[in-house]
């Protein structure tokens, strides 16, 4: 499908569900059967967010459960959740340049956000072996969706 070691620019690389904690392991199983598809889980707690991260990386899917506010984009996350329950959060869009992304949004109106800063190593240990770099920026909302560009780096292409 795609070569090793690529980023999937200039299409959707995935989308993200929102959930409650107590809800996110059964949504995660019904989108396991329902799709076939094979989801790494972070623990938010080991990883120092205020949120777990399911990922099926070769689906293109992605189950958030914010439980508190934390750094980053664990406040938007758990902000969200608070104000408007759960459901679909975002889309992210695989781009090879981040930053011109970001500025060819910005002259367009559009209200994006700097980039996630590149996390450390230890910080994607549990992925190391299907992605190698994971960098995303809120560009803005539309029809009450987030959209996001992402700079995503696979170690292999995504089956």
């Amino acid at each position: 499908m795609f070569p090793p070691g690529i980023r999937l620019g200039n299409r959707v690389d995935h989308v993200i569900w929102i959930a409650k904690p107590e809800n996110a392991a059964n949504i995660v199983q019904q989108l396991t059967e329902l799709f076939r598809a094979q989801f790494d889980k972070r623990e938010g707690a080991k990883a120092g967010a205020g949120f777990d991260v399911w990922v099926a990386w070769g689906g293109g899917l992605e189950v958030v459960a914010p439980y508190a506010t934390g750094p980053g984009v664990s406040e938007v996350f758990y902000e969200h959740l608070q104000t408007r329950g759960e459901g679909f959060w975002g889309l992210v869009y695989g781009v090879d340049n981040l930053e011109e992304a970001i500025d060819h949004a910005r002259a367009l109106g559009w209200p994006a956000r700097s980039p996630n800063p590149r996390p450390p190593e230890a910080a994607l240990h549990h992925w190391t072996t299907t992605v190698l770099e994971v960098r995303e920026a809120v560009i803005g909302e539309i029809l009450g969706v987030n959209l996001l560009f992402g700079k995503i780096t696979y170690a292999e292409a995504p089956t």
